[in-house]
Order: structure tokens, then sequence, then C-alpha cells
């Protein structure tokens, strides 16, 4: 998947991290679901979406569906215990 931690650009991502989503048509209106669960929607343009993994959401394999108005798609993700990564300008 295309999903990668919004602060360090790699794929560890944890609950609780902000998560990037680039793609045509993710603008707002999105909602985000992370193991069936609502996840909040921290910025949305027409070509990046990010969202929170919901910070009590177990470590593992999750599966994170999308929905837009071009549609949805679903995407899997392996949740780290623990993902540091700090923004940087």
């Amino acid at each position: 998947s295309a999903l990668v931690n919004a602060a360090s650009f790699t794929r560890e991502i944890a609950p609780g991290s902000l998560v990037s989503l680039p793609g045509v048509g993710v603008g707002e209106g999105s909602r985000v679901e992370v193991g069936g669960r609502a996840a909040v929607v921290a910025g949305a343009s027409d070509f990046r979406l990010n969202f929170e993994i919901p910070p009590d959401s177990a470590p593992g394999e999750q599966v994170v569906r999308v929905e837009t108005a071009m549609g949805s798609r679903e995407f899997s993700v392996l949740l780290q215990e623990s993902a540091a990564a700090i923004f940087r300008d």
C-alpha cells in the first residue's frame, strides 16, 4: 500500500501514528476506518489524505478502509508496537 508514516515517510506505523496517503481524489469529505473503527482525518487535499491510526488499535495486521467521493479502497497495514518519528522542517 501507499500508506506511510507522515513524519518519517516510512512504513513504520504504530497505533497513534499520523499516516499519509498520497493519491488523486482523496480530498475533503473522505472517511477512514482502521480495523472497522473510525479514524480521525487530520487533513485532506486533492492529492493527500492525513489521518491518525486510533491509539487503541492492536499491533499487527489491520485493514484500513478509505472512502472518498470517487469510491472506496482497502489497504492492509502492519502496525508496529511503536514507531517513533519526528516532524522536521
